[in-house]
């Protein structure tokens, strides 16, 4: 029992950790690029808000109430789980329209979040390819609403194809039409995972293209001149050059080091995290049963809780693999930091300003 109670707790500070980490990233994220000029000026950031909407609509309604689902399952009790499922005989449950609400939130954070890293994806890669290319912040905007709208539509339709009042929990993998499913596999987790390798892939091939390149212009030391016992010339080399020459062969070391780490966490991060939520949904279109009947309860119980949970950690770790690794958004938010430490710092105005050590007076500074 002891053993029981300690995995209940780990679990459940665990989901508590990844909802307020997401939830406090996503909102730092939002702060950031909207309280900044040129990152809100910037076409791709519109992704970037977008992308932070969700993940906070998601972190502040559906995780909470995946919590308070798992919360009241592990209690005993089982009439929040699902509603007219195979998987209970219960016949109480919370009301089918907020159920198929929380359903339909659940399935758009997924289906948007997939959708917008794949595009972010692209735009870093049109970016690199294509350095002068100016798209319009409309374009992008207007894109970025396509998604949003399309993915709120793609997720009512198991609501709208319903013929009857049920509806599943969160945790629930019911079979559903097998034909919806396919299509829902294919088009928010094959294409998206292919789109996402793809233009990565190419992003590390500029950068080695690039770095291959600058080393073979760069001077090599037998090329230097030097002098020796037939020639009274001395040949100097001036520090300057040899600083230049050095940073220059650094900086493509730089980035390509740095689409290594981008490739890798990007892919690796969607790859390791979505992959069981959607394997495990399959396994319900292949057997052609809900997923209690198709595996053992005690497999299906803990596991559509464990991928489902996997799934929430890669949407609330969107601010750091879509934030800090974006130059500008990482120094916007070192700036920050260093001004709130400037002001938690500085002194405060007082009647008399000769108190401070330097004699000026420390006026409120603007934030944001």
């Amino acid at each position: 029992m002891a053993a029981y109670d300690s995995y209940w707790l780990i679990w459940f500070a665990v989901m508590c950790t990844v909802t307020i980490f997401g939830f406090l990233a996503y909102i730092t994220l939002l702060l950031v690029v909207l309280s900044t000029a040129n990152l809100r000026q910037s076409p791709s950031n519109s992704f970037i808000v977008a992308l932070s909407s969700t993940g906070l609509l998601a972190t502040s309604v559906v995780f909470p109430w995946a919590i308070a689902l798992y919360f009241n399952h592990r209690s005993g009790s089982k009439k929040w789980l699902s509603i007219s499922s195979n998987c209970t005989t219960d016949d109480e449950g919370i009301p089918w329209g907020v159920c198929s609400a929380l359903g339909a939130l659940h399935n758009f954070s997924i289906y948007n979040s997939a959708w917008l890293v794949s595009a972010i994806a692209i735009e870093r890669h049109v970016s690199i390819i294509r350095p002068f290319y100016s798209p319009s912040a409309l374009k992008y905007a207007l894109l970025s609403a396509v998604l949003t709208v399309c993915s709120l539509l793609f997720a009512l339709i198991p609501s709208l194809l319903s013929s009857d009042l049920t509806c599943s929990s969160l945790y629930a993998f019911p079979f559903g039409d097998p034909i919806f499913n396919w299509i829902q596999f294919v088009i928010v987790f094959l294409i998206p995972i292919v789109i996402i390798v793809i233009m990565y892939v190419n992003i590390y091939r500029v950068a080695q293209n690039v770095r291959s390149t600058i080393r073979a212009i760069q001077p090599t030391t037998s090329s230097i001149p030097t002098t020796n016992e037939r020639t009274s010339r001395i040949w100097t080399v001036d520090q300057e050059v040899l600083v230049s020459q050095t940073t220059s062969v650094s900086v493509p070391n730089g980035k390509r080091n740095k689409a290594i780490r981008t490739l890798i966490l990007t892919t690796g991060t969607y790859i390791a995290l979505w992959s069981p939520y959607w394997l495990l949904k399959m396994v319900v279109v292949i057997q052609h049963e809900d997923l209690c009947d198709a595996l053992q309860w005690g497999v299906a119980n803990d596991g559509w809780m464990v991928v489902t949970w996997l799934m929430y950690v890669s949407i609330s770790i969107n601010p750091l693999l879509y934030g800090l690794l974006n130059r500008a958004i990482r120094l916007e938010i070192k700036r920050k930091l260093q001004m709130t430490r400037r002001i938690w710092s500085c002194p405060c105005r007082t009647t008399e300003p000769a108190n401070n050590e330097d004699g000026r007076v420390c006026e409120p500074e603007n934030f944001w």
